[in-house]
């Protein structure tokens, strides 16, 4: 699956995983994985496979392409073996790749450099800053199969949004709810227009603003306070400016 970042790619395999009744191991990847680590956790999903031949074992690696060892994992997935061992046929292999890409320069404003670069006072380059997810070009062997899962619609991510509301804040009425999900949606639609890339906002902003408010809510908001405005427009108000309003200064 190829994708921007954060917009439903896990989700959707814990689901399919859910209702095929299928056990799902995740490796979330990053730029330090090892390859060693790679191995290890097929091994380990090759290991329960053969213990339940039976039973499907659907392994999912996500953001694979933050790593540079995209050859080993284009054997377990094309070859289905680990250095030329064969892989039991009822354990499925998932990927989520993100999309490379370079950032927009914004005029007047200097790249900044993602992500810790120690210089020891040198200039030293950084060419994955310059994109907006730090990954590594996808090989055409992969876009051969891959589905570009793309971006959620204003409609699907509207609806997205109110479903994280509903679970997050049960508590709250049906109305309140609908109008947190449109605030955050707003927020989100702006973020986007001031950066200028669709990935500037995703689902894990929001699912990171309704933690917010549900902490503002429970920890800062006194309950008992003769205020006017309500403890949740205090705690949705500070979880939007935590979450979004300070990115802009």
């Amino acid at each position: 699956l190829i994708g921007e970042w954060g917009c439903g790619k896990t989700s959707l395999i814990k689901y399919l995983c859910a209702w095929l009744e299928a056990q799902l191991l995740v490796l979330d990847v990053h730029g330090g994985t090892k390859e060693v680590e790679i191995l290890q956790f097929v091994q380990k999903a090759q290991m329960i496979a053969l213990k339940n031949p039976s039973n499907q074992v659907l392994i999912f690696m996500d953001e694979v392409n933050a790593c540079p060892h995209l050859g080993i994992v284009r054997e377990i997935m094309y070859n289905r073996t680990i250095h030329g061992a064969p892989l039991s046929n009822n354990l499925r292999i998932l990927c989520a790749l993100n999309p490379y890409r370079q950032r927009k320069e914004v005029e007047g404003q200097e790249s900044e450099s993602v992500g810790l670069v120690f210089n020891l006072e040198q200039k030293q380059s950084d060419d994955l800053s310059k994109l907006v997810y730090r990954v590594q070009p996808v090989p055409q062997s992969y876009m051969d199969v891959a589905f570009d899962f793309g971006q959620l619609s204003s409609m699907d991510e509207d609806s997205y949004i109110l479903g994280m509301a509903t679970r997050t804040l049960p508590s709250v009425s049906t109305a309140e709810q609908t109008f947190i999900s449109q605030l955050i949606l707003a927020s989100q639609q702006y973020i986007r227009k001031v950066d200028g890339d669709v990935s500037a906002a995703s689902l894990r902003d929001v699912q990171r603003c309704l933690k917010l408010l549900q902490w503002f809510l429970k920890h800062l908001v006194s309950k008992k306070s003769k205020a006017k405005l309500s403890p949740l427009a205090v705690a949705t108000t500070l979880s939007l400016s935590f979450n979004y309003w300070y990115r802009l200064n």
